[in-house]
């Protein structure tokens, strides 16, 4: 199994990109059917997704909030240092993610290359924020109503 799907990646974040966001739990069967992820549990504060994407860890978590409950946002690792000792690995991996990404997105509206390199979009209806950090490359769809958004 594979530690970097770049191609994947990209897809991905540019299909929660592109994904008619509404905030409520109702959304998540809706984004694993249009990300081809499947939906395997889902209880009172959150969810548990699986990905497709070529990594050894697959699953996706979503967190809820609130009654109705609010979709805040979901967490997956989208790359993985795995046995590869260099934590640039994972560096590059963004900044080759964030150039794919460039053309249809546009620049981050925030980015940093250290302590942790990463790089977010604040789009119309979701933040999007891809971060090097502990040996993985995690991605975040997040709300934009979501008050923790700036710590993730």
């Amino acid at each position: 199994m594979s530690h970097l799907d770049l191609d994947g990646a990209a897809a991905l974040v540019l299909a929660a990109a592109r994904f008619d966001w509404k905030w409520r739990v109702y959304d998540l069967p809706k984004f694993c059917r249009a990300a081809g992820w499947e939906l395997v549990d889902l209880w009172p504060e959150g969810a548990t997704m699986q990905s497709n994407l070529n990594v050894e860890h697959r699953s996706a978590l979503a967190y809820f909030e609130g009654t109705p409950r609010t979709l805040m946002h979901i967490n997956l690792s989208i790359a993985e240092r795995g046995q590869l000792k260099s934590p640039k690995i994972l560096s590059g991996f963004v900044s080759e993610l964030t150039s794919i990404l460039e053309p249809e997105l546009g620049a981050p509206t925030k980015a940093r290359a250290r302590p942790s390199k990463f790089a977010s979009w604040e789009l119309h209806g979701v933040i999007l924020t891809v971060r090097s950090m502990h040996g993985i490359v995690n991605l975040t769809t997040g709300n934009p109503e979501d008050d923790l958004r700036s710590t993730l």
